[in-house]
């Protein structure tokens, strides 16, 4: 099925946290760490879906067209800043990935055909990484985990 360009949401179970939630972390400091991470990432942060009151943050779709079918592709972050205790933070990450499957002319965005595909849980452990390394001592790469 087709999906168009807002029209899409990362599902709940698409989304990687990190091994165990921050401790003591003004969330302030957490919400301009995850804009700098996007920013270096080369996402742009999509200020129509990103919601500070509701503690989640959405970059816009980052599009590589191609001239064949299924080649192009597109994705999208999604960041969720999940409250534990009092100032503890559990960081979740989800990465939508979506294709073209637009036959006549796959490297025109207008005529795009965006079909989901399997979210990157790599890109998503990556990010919630970063941004949460800032504020672990040591920032040991555990890794993220679904």
């Amino acid at each position: 099925m087709y999906s168009g360009a807002d029209a899409a949401v990362a599902d709940d179970g698409e989304y990687v946290r990190g091994p165990a939630p921050l401790k003591g972390v003004d969330f302030d400091a957490l919400w301009s760490r995850a804009e700098w991470v996007l920013t270096m990432e080369g996402q742009s942060i999509d200020r129509d879906r990103t919601r500070y009151d509701q503690r989640q943050m959405v970059s816009h779709w980052d599009t590589r067209l191609a001239p064949n079918r299924f080649e192009g592709k597109r994705s999208r972050a999604w960041i969720r800043f999940e409250p534990v205790g009092e100032g503890d933070w559990q960081v979740a990450v989800a990465v939508q990935m979506q294709r073209n499957a637009d036959l006549d002319q796959p490297s025109q965005a207008v005529t795009a055909k965006w079909e989901a595909t399997k979210p990157n849980l790599g890109h998503a452990g990556a990010l919630v990484y970063k941004i949460e390394s800032g504020f672990r001592e040591g920032a040991k790469a555990d890794g993220a985990a679904k």
